[in-house]
Formats: C-alpha cells, structure tokens, sequence
C-alpha cells in the first residue's frame, strides 16, 4: 500500500501488516528422506517449531533471523532419519539484462532474459547435501537445491543468463545452499 494522508496532512507510510509465516511469507519444508536400507513410508514422528511465526515489515525492516527446531524419534544422521529444511520467499519477475559496448566508449543494455517467477529468497540446509539424499527426478520435482529452481525465461535463452541470475542471487546473499547450518544434539534434536 502507498502513502497515506487525508487532505491538508502530511503524507506517511502506512506500514504493512504483519505476515504469517507459514502462509504468506516464507515457506519452510521439512522433509525426512529415508536411506537406501529403510522402507519409503516411514511413521516416525517429526516435530518441528519456528523461533517466530511472524515478521513485521514495515518502512524500516532491515532483515530478520529465523530457527527451525526440532526433534525426530529415531536417530539422525547415517543409516538413520535425515533432515532438509528448505526456506523459500515469495516469487517476483526479474529481468537479466547483458550489457553491450557502442562505439567502444558507451555501454547500453543488450540482450535479455525475463524469469517470471523467482524466489525473493532460497535457503536449503540439510544434515547432508540435497544430491546425497535424493534422487534427481524428485530434487527436480519439489525444486530441493539451486540447480533444480524452476527458473524458466522468456527473452534470450542463453544457459548464461539463468547461471547470472544465480550468480546475483547468491553472492547478494539471498540465495544460500549450506551443508552446515543443520546442528544436530543427542542425535535426535535438530536447529537451523
């Protein structure tokens, strides 16, 4: 929502709401992937809680942390339940834009890519890397890791142009794949 004033006041900023977590905001996914040994439909019990369940965001939201905790009845880690928490904002268009010399002094915007729908912010964190817990085809078909986003485009289609937007994205910070960020105690209590 933009400024607001009634007539002869001065114009502020309503600040925004409140955005719930899991609904709006941020969708976090858990997922236990049993290994080669367990059988697929496993009934052990996982419970998982937030730090927060909601964020204000208003004119001068700078950023917030977040914990996922948890535990899980059997042992995590090798031969046991294994964790991936995957953290995910909401999608806005991005145009990636190459620049072109003119004339060899000027610089002006060249070809170009226009992908739809990208996530405002990507993390994934597992008690190991995605590619040793999964198989690719379901990596692909739930977009668990920076390679397996859905990023498609309209414009130039040059594999350059998606390994730039990635490239943005993760050196801003917003994109982070991290193997070491899921801290495991008493191999049964989780918290990233």
């Amino acid at each position: 929502m933009g400024p607001v004033a009634d007539p002869g006041e001065p114009v502020q900023q309503r600040p925004r709401a409140v955005i719930p977590w899991a609904s709006r905001w941020l969708l976090v996914l858990l997922l236990l992937a049993a290994p080669a040994g367990r059988a697929a439909a496993q009934d052990a019990p996982l419970v998982v809680a937030l730090s927060q369940t909601a964020v204000e965001v208003t004119t001068g939201f700078t950023g917030a942390s977040l914990m996922v905790f948890g535990s899980t009845e059997a042992p995590i880690g090798p031969g046991g339940d294994e964790i991936l928490v995957v953290a995910r904002g909401p999608t806005r268009p991005v145009v990636v834009r190459r620049k072109v010399p003119v004339a060899g002094i000027i610089w002006v915007n060249g070809p170009s890519a226009r992908f739809a729908e990208v996530p405002g912010f990507y993390f994934i964190a597992g008690s190991r890397p995605a590619w040793q817990l999964l198989p690719e085809e379901e990596r692909q078909r739930n977009s668990l890791g920076l390679d397996s986003l859905p990023l498609t485009s309209t414009g130039a289609r040059s594999p350059a142009f998606r390994a730039a937007l990635l490239g943005l994205e993760s050196t801003s910070g917003l994109w982070l794949e991290d193997t070491s960020a899921i801290e495991i105690a008493g191999s049964r209590l989780f918290h990233a």
